[in-house]
């Protein structure tokens, strides 16, 4: 993507995550004079505040994005707070169209569970462990960072086993396999 689109892109981004607010805004002011039954009570989240927290994160989204446009510190501020916009805005809509005047806009169960789904909260919570590991420059901290978790390829039967594993024949563990150190007692060295 060549710069000015993602700059464009960016603040995008940021503008209508900030007019989700407002719009999430509005709809509480509305979704408040409805009385709720005890059993179904809400817990409170002011869209002021999470206008505030959007504001937070897409703000210097769209300022380092439109600065290094490769830095995924950026993109990932970004998701955080369309993230949370999606989700206040789904919320607020859902019950207003639901609860508080039942019928009146198209969609609302729709948004009522997306709302309640897990994609707001994936797109708000899901970025924010790569955004710790990213922090500040866009780069993991180090090397050893940069392994991945996951499984490791095997090595293939007719490839060349190196100097300290032993053939393996058995069809059921094909490749190499280390061999055991010769007599250590346990992890210092020692035996028993």
């Amino acid at each position: 993507m060549r710069r000015r689109g993602a700059v464009w892109l960016a603040w995008g981004i940021g503008g209508t995550s900030l007019a989700l607010a407002a719009l999430s805004w509005l709809l509480h002011a509305k979704n408040a004079a409805v009385p709720l039954p005890t059993s179904d009570e809400r817990l409170p989240f002011p869209p002021l505040v999470a206008g505030g927290v959007m504001l937070v994160f897409c703000l210097p989204a769209a300022l380092i994005v439109s600065r290094q446009p490769r830095n995924p510190t950026g993109w990932l501020l970004a998701a955080i707070g369309y993230g949370m916009g999606v989700g206040a805005f789904a919320g607020e809509y859902g019950f207003y169209t639901v609860v508080t005047a039942p019928g009146s806009l198209p969609g609302g169960i729709l948004l009522a569970w997306l709302a309640d789904a897990s994609l707001p909260t994936l797109l708000f919570y899901g970025p924010v462990p790569l955004l710790l590991l990213l922090f500040p420059d866009g780069r993991l901290l180090s090397r050893p960072w940069r392994r991945s978790p996951g499984p490791r390829p095997r090595p293939s039967p007719s490839a060349p086993c190196p100097a300290p594993c032993t053939r393996v024949t058995s069809p059921a563990t094909p490749g190499c396999q280390k061999t055991p150190p010769a007599s250590t007692g346990g992890p210092t060295g020692s035996t028993p």
